[in-house]
């Protein structure tokens, strides 16, 4: 029985029984998927990553469903020490539809990749962490490559995966080459897609997720299609991206942003016709930016905080590379700009150096509808100056409408802000591309002058204090020609230095009118400036420096290539043209507080203008201008001034009349130690610069001039002041002079001020010094003849003719100067009059022994030389006569009388008898005095002479002039007050000295 059921089983186990052979297969099958295939997949895995790609391989399991058709693999590990950190995920999933995939078309219901991790590091700018494993996998390639390149191009398997999902738990983002090392990390990460073909027309649903460790989300839901290549769908984009994306190009671009919250979306159509390009449309572009917030890195400056950026209505084109937004908005926020020390705008140093920036034109067309501003402040510091400043835009408000790229594409523009309280509103239409046919209004209103602090700084340290600006006009521009046109005012203006805080400018108001800026030709015109009420202050300080020395601010020398932009920039400046400039009761005060007596003069009412300034003309500007000196004095200016070459042309006159000039006692004390009792003052000033050359007439007109009393003041030249006065003051009491003062007003050297005074110090010096010179040129006889002395021959007391003249001329000299007075000593020389003087005594005495009318015309009679040889004998005179006698022979002989040359005998005797008489120092003033008497009984005989004029004074030493004669020198001094008047006289005795 048993044996029975044992061959019935066994024949039922036959091969040749169709079931076995079908359980056969069974189990092949069974063992050729479950087991053979992974084994294989295992294998083909370590043959790609070890042998390939040298790398290490971890599967914890791989394992293939024989009835579901599923493949899974877990936890698959790739690490290596070129990798870096490890690359794997956690479980693979493939779900194969085999009866599908019979048609010819290759299905799969599921492929899903999920817990994907690894790392990319890019280590420079031609390697990263994966080019190594690159470069093994080309190395190891075996397919022959010239097999490959000849193949034919072959199509696109027929794929059909009905749901595609790709998970990536981490993925770790590494940028070595930045000089800042960049870090993030993306994840998780799910992408799906639904219905994926590579069929022709095939289309499916596909989504994509992304999130960062910085909260960035990237959405995507849209379809793909292989054949042809076309895809579409929605994109939206939520979180800090763009401080993640700033992140990464901080170096470039020097920006980091602190803190943004980005909600964007955008749908896109993608597709790629066979016989043309790819196209691609991105449509209802959404973006909105909130609490934007940029800081400049890495110092972390900010340079903008915004509330809300939008951008709606976004469409972009390609190949048509036009862009398109309906509308730009920037609302509440601030914006920092800021200009360094060395003039660069922050804004324009974000850019790295080593950033490429192409200067190529860009085929994109752009039109915006609408950009919006509303609400942003401008805070702009400069550091270039030698102060910094900041100004404050505030309130910004700008509509630009149409805005585009387009050529010929009109826009419209509307903007206003305020600025330190002033407003300012414009609109304007405008072609931008190119930039013509400006149409435009422009209104400026109370804004503060202050705001030009910047612009003045570097060259005057001057504080704008008050003052309001207010203008309108136009903008236009034609055929590549931009004018600006309008008026402006400013009203209560006040500067004052800066060190002292001093008022020193103050207008109530300045109006230009006929404003005309043509920016093409880089010319100003303004048809006239009238100022009212103009104040200007000038000071001179204790210490010698002045209003003008401590506001302006002198530049460093320049090096050659700055001198040299300079040069450039000054060539390629502004022209200007003033149509004319008039001042209306316009004043100025002047004040010296280096002197002993602080000083002070004011100008009122000055009225008057200047004619047109053109910096292009070298005509010049005619200036007229009229005002009030203290109570009742006057000013009157007129000239030529040369804009285009100040220092190379310029004429002015300068007239002052009925100055009271005792408010000048300060300076005349620091000058020459006195005060100025009274008097007027009447002054023309005449000046000519030209080549930088000054020459100048100083025309001066002293009416009752007195000097008072003296002041000791250390540095005070000493000058006989009061002699100059009274050589200097006709007999009208008027006093004029003619100061000459010649310079290079380019030299820095050059000072005027005391360039007049030693001007002054030269006349008075000069006139004191030889006063007798002045005098003569009083009367016509010209300065090189000297009347301050008279000639005389020895022992006598006469005057020549000439001299007779000169004591003439003196005398209608002294007429022309009453407050002179001349002294006139007696005069003698005893080695010039004593021979003279003896031989007068002698001829006394011979006169007295010869008989009446006996001269030396008789010379030879006998009683001339009797009493001649009785006078010898009597004086016990040496040698004899005999002697005598025997020396003026001609011959020698033994009488006495024979030969006798008897004018030599004569002579000879005479000669020793006059050297004889003595000559005392009585007879030697007798003689002085009776030459200053002649002198004097002269100098009366001039009609009108005031004999209070003329003084006697001791006799004295003389000396011998180059005529050999003696003069007699006068003095000259300051006729004494008193209180009587002195009679003129026609002649009269003088006073014995």
């Amino acid at each position: 029985m048993m044996k029975e059921t044992a061959i019935k089983y066994l024949s039922w186990l036959s091969w040749r029984r169709p079931w076995v052979w079908l359980l056969g297969l069974f189990l092949i099958y069974n063992l050729a998927l479950a087991v053979v295939a992974p084994m294989l997949i295992k294998n083909q895995l370590d043959e790609l990553v070890v042998k390939r790609l040298k790398l290490n391989l971890d599967v914890d399991g791989i394992s293939i469903n024989p009835y579901a058709l599923t493949l899974t693999i877990n936890n698959l590990k790739i690490s290596g020490k070129d990798l870096g950190q490890p690359l794997g995920f956690n479980n693979l999933f493939i779900n194969v539809q085999l009866w599908d995939s019979l048609g010819g078309i290759w299905t799969i219901k599921e492929a899903h990749l999920t817990g994907v991790y690894g790392e990319f590091k890019r280590i420079n700018t031609k390697s990263n962490n994966f080019t190594a494993t690159i470069n093994h996998w080309i190395a190891s390639e075996k397919a022959a490559q010239t097999t490959e390149s000849s193949a034919a191009p072959t199509a696109l398997p027929r794929l059909q995966i009905e749901d595609i999902r790709l998970q990536i738990s981490r993925l770790k983002i590494i940028d070595q080459v930045p000089k800042s090392r960049f870090e993030t990390q993306l994840g998780p990460i799910e992408f799906q897609i639904n219905q994926f073909s590579t069929l022709p027309n095939a289309t499916g649903k596909q989504s994509l997720l992304l999130k960062t460790n910085t909260q960035v989300e990237l959405s995507w839901q849209g379809n793909i299609s292989l054949s042809p290549f076309a895809s579409q769908g929605d994109v939206k984009l939520v979180g800090p991206a763009l401080t993640t994306l700033a992140d990464y190009l901080k170096d470039d671009f020097k920006v980091a942003i602190a803190t943004s919250n980005l909600q964007a979306k955008f749908h896109y159509a993608l597709n790629k016709p066979e016989t043309s390009g790819l196209k691609i449309v991105l449509s209802g572009i959404e973006a909105n930016v909130q609490n934007l917030k940029v800081n400049q890195h890495p110092e972390k400056i900010p340079l903008a905080a915004l509330k809300q950026v939008i951008f709606s209505g976004g469409e972009l084109k390609w190949p048509e590379a036009s862009f398109h937004l309906q509308k730009i908005q920037l609302s509440d926020g601030d914006v920092w700009a800021k200009i360094s020390p060395q003039g660069q705008l922050n804004f324009t140093r974000l850019i790295a150096e080593n950033s490429n920036n192409s200067n190529e034109g860009s085929p994109w067309q752009v039109v915006n509808n609408l950009l919006s501003v509303k609400g942003v402040n401008l805070h702009y510091i400069d550091e270039s100056t030698t102060t910094p400043s900041q100004i404050e835009v505030e309130k910004i408000a700008l509509d630009i409408k149409n805005f585009s790229t387009k050529a010929q594409q009109p826009i419209e523009a509307n903007g206003s802000f305020t600025l330190q309280g002033g407003q300012f509103e414009s609109s304007a239409t405008l072609q931008l591309n190119p930039l013509a046919n400006v149409e435009g209004t422009y209104k400026i209103a109370k804004l503060p002058a202050k705001a030009a602090q910047t612009f003045i700084e570097p060259y005057a340290s001057i504080e704008i204090v008050e003052g309001e600006l207010a203008a309108e006009g136009s903008i236009t521009s034609k055929d590549d020609v931009i004018k600006i046109q309008g008026a402006a005012q400013i009203d209560n203006f006040r500067a004052q230095e800066k060190s002292s805080g001093h008022t020193i400018l103050t207008w109530s108001q300045l109006k230009l009118s006929r404003i005309i800026a043509d920016v093409k030709e880089k010319k100003i015109n303004i048809g006239r400036m009238r100022f009212d009420q103009a104040f200007a202050d000038f000071n001179i300080f204790a210490d010698g420096t002045h209003t003008l020395t401590r506001i302006i601010k002198t530049p460093e020398p320049a090096t050659p290539e700055a001198a040299a932009a300079d040069a450039t920039k000054s060539s390629d400046g502004f022209s200007y043209l003033i149509g004319r400039i008039d001042f209306e009761n316009a004043s100025g005060k002047f004040t010296d507080a280096s002197l002993p007596l602080p000083f002070s003069a004011d100008v009122a009412k000055i009225n008057g203008s200047i004619s047109t300034l053109d910096s292009t003309s070298h005509s010049p500007a005619s200036v007229k201008l009229e005002g009030q000196v203290s109570e009742y004095g006057e000013m009157v200016m007129t000239g030529a001034i040369f804009p285009l070459e100040p220092t190379q042309k310029t004429r002015m006159n300068i007239s002052f009349n009925n100055i009271d000039i005792s408010e000048f006692s300060p300076y005349s004390i620091k000058f020459a130690g006195r005060e100025i009792a009274k008097g007027k003052m009447d002054l023309d000033l005449e000046y000519d610069i030209n080549e930088s050359r000054m020459r100048g007439k100083n025309n001066i007109v002293l009416h009752d001039f007195a000097l008072g009393k003296k002041v000791e003041q250390p540095g005070a030249v000493d000058l006989p002041l009061d002699l100059a006065v009274a050589l200097l003051k006709d007999k009208d009491g008027v006093i004029r002079t003619d100061l000459p003062v010649e310079g290079n007003v380019d030299d820095p050297k050059f000072d005027y001020g005391k360039t007049v005074r030693s001007a002054i110090r030269k006349l008075i010096t000069n006139v004191a010094a030889a006063p007798f010179r002045f005098l003569a040129g009083l009367v016509g006889v010209g300065q090189n003849k000297d009347l301050g002395y008279i000639s005389f021959f020895a022992g006598r007391t006469d005057l020549s003719p000439a001299q007779s003249e000169k004591v003439k001329q003196l005398g209608e000299a002294l007429i022309k100067r009453p407050d002179l007075q001349i002294t006139i000593p007696g005069v003698y020389s005893a080695a010039f009059d004593t021979a003279a003087l003896q031989e007068e005594k002698f001829d006394a005495k011979l006169r007295e022994q010869l008989s009446k009318g006996l001269t030396d015309a008789n010379i030879g009679s006998r009683k001339y030389v009797s009493t001649l040889e009785k006078f010898y004998e009597e004086s016990g005179l040496s040698p004899s006569l005999t002697e005598l006698k025997k020396s003026a022979q001609s011959q020698t002989s033994d009488d006495e009388n024979e030969n006798l040359d008897r004018l030599t005998y004569v002579k000879t005797i005479k000669e020793k008898l006059i050297a004889t008489e003595v000559v005392t120092q009585e007879d030697l003033i007798r003689l002085a005095d009776k030459r200053a008497q002649i002198v004097y009984d002269n100098v009366v005989l001039v009609p009108g002479i005031n004999t209070a004029q003329i003084k006697m004074a001791a006799a004295r030493e003389g000396g011998i002039n180059k005529d050999n004669k003696l003069k007699l020198e006068l003095g000259a001094n300051l006729k004494k007050k008193t209180k009587t008047k002195t009679k003129v006289k026609e002649a009269a005795k003088a006073p014995t000295p």
